[in-house]
């Protein structure tokens, strides 16, 4: 009994030192957490008080197997920087807080038996509780610099995030887990290791379950989602053949150009476009080209629209696919169409084209250089603001009995003005 009372009141002197450093700064390394061997050797002492996880992790923080964790303030893992969390850890954030990862790495290894959580320290939990994971690569050092060490959630759950920060000093996006800042120039590209998420589930997530809107490395596979506000992810459209199969709810694209061929995945949930997508890549590189497969929405947010060609050599192919307003009462005009410029081409058949033409414009525009390009064929146009095209070789061509193209509401065609014969003077 002596001996027991002795380590009780030794342990309770390291509780005692432990908080009076996280007062003076809240800088931690693996010190700070008492041993496994010392955690275990009184399960009654070492496992009802949770760990306190310090506002600044700068080398190596452990967490043992199967505690409690709590985070009061944000948590940020700069350069050097490694938080190791073990199976059966929960992770609880306070309201507003959050995990920013900036130069070095979590490592959450659970186990499928044994998951390890990042929540709420809410005693009824809410979506938009706490922050949500953050992995940011912006301002890091470029090509030359010792790289970024990748990061690994494997066999976790993160659930009611999507706060937005306060001060917006890390991001201003707002989801369980948001991957951002990677993209380097072509010169000196950000040298970041991969985000890797396997056997990760995102629910009860406010505002979307993952933000990925970057040239990040990021490897994904056997991802779950539960509910997350309507929205599974807004990622990058090179990203959705790694994340797109295992959405629940909307899949939101952007991501100013696609450089490599892409084939979207086929899901039951509608892709939305957010931001104007251009499909084209470098003049020796393979074609980009983006491929929509049948059965396919894409619904496309107010301006928003989808190129190929101009500065980049493109392609985009589309059979059976509905391309349509994201608004929530649609209106003949609310995004732009699509176009083609020197250097793209597309292939669309048993499409429908709708609530197009933002500014009169055609849903599908053409240069003169591009017209043999288009390929229009058993497709349907409905509800547009403008004309479906305005080059004459691809308007005549549509209008064929072989081509069985459908057009409502709108001409087929408005042809750029041509200059006018003089009339004859008398």
């Amino acid at each position: 009994m002596r001996a027991s009372r002795d380590f009780r009141l030794t342990w309770a002197m390291i509780l005692s030192i432990s908080a009076c450093r996280q007062g003076e700064g809240g800088n931690h390394s693996e010190r700070d957490v008492p041993s496994d061997q010392a955690l275990h050797r009184d399960a009654r002492t070492s496992t009802d008080d949770p760990i306190r996880l310090p506002a600044t992790i700068q080398d190596l923080f452990r967490v043992p197997p199967e505690r409690a964790v709590v985070a009061l303030d944000d948590v940020t893992i700069g350069p050097n920087g490694r938080l190791e969390v073990s199976p059966g850890d929960v992770v609880k954030f306070a309201k507003g807080k959050g995990l920013f990862v900036r130069g070095g790495q979590l490592m959450a290894a659970g186990t499928a038996d044994q998951r390890i959580v990042f929540t709420s320290l809410a005693d009824k939990p809410s979506p938009g509780d706490w922050c949500g994971l953050v992995f940011n690569a912006s301002g890091l050092p470029k090509d030359g610099a010792d790289p970024w060490p990748g990061s690994v959630l494997e066999h976790v759950i993160v659930a009611f995030a999507g706060s937005p920060w306060s001060p917006a000093k890390h991001t201003t996006k707002t989801a369980g887990i948001t991957i951002a800042g990677y993209l380097g120039d072509q010169k000196r590209p950000t040298r970041a290791g991969a985000v890797t998420l396997n056997a990760v589930e995102i629910r009860d997530n406010k505002s979307r379950g993952i933000d990925a809107q970057s040239d990040a490395p990021v490897s994904a596979r056997e991802l779950r989602f539960g509910k997350n506000d309507g929205v599974s992810m807004t990622i990058d459209v090179a990203y959705a053949d790694r994340l797109a199969p295992a959405a629940t709810e909307s899949i939101e694209l952007l991501g100013t150009i696609l450089r490599t061929p892409m084939s979207l995945p086929s899901v039951v949930v509608p892709y939305v476009v957010v931001e104007a997508i251009e499909v084209g890549g470098w003049p020796n590189d393979p074609l980009a080209v983006l491929t929509i497969p049948r059965g396919s929405t894409l619904k496309f947010r107010k301006g928003a629209g989808l190129s190929s060609g101009g500065y980049f050599s493109g392609r985009i192919e589309a059979h059976g696919v509905v391309f349509t307003s994201a608004e929530p009462e649609p209106h003949p005009g609310d995004w732009e169409g699509i176009q083609l410029s020197k250097g793209g081409a597309a292939d669309f058949s048993d499409d429908t084209f709708e609530y197009a033409g933002g500014n009169g414009h055609p849903v599908l525009a053409t240069t003169t250089r591009t017209a043999g390009s288009l390929d229009v064929r058993t497709s349907r146009f409905r509800k547009n603001a403008g004309p479906a095209f305005d080059n004459r070789v691809t308007c005549e061509r549509s209008k064929l009995p072989s081509r069985r193209n459908v057009f409502e509401d709108q001409p087929p065609c408005r042809l750029k003005k041509e200059a006018q014969a003089p009339r004859p003077s008398h």
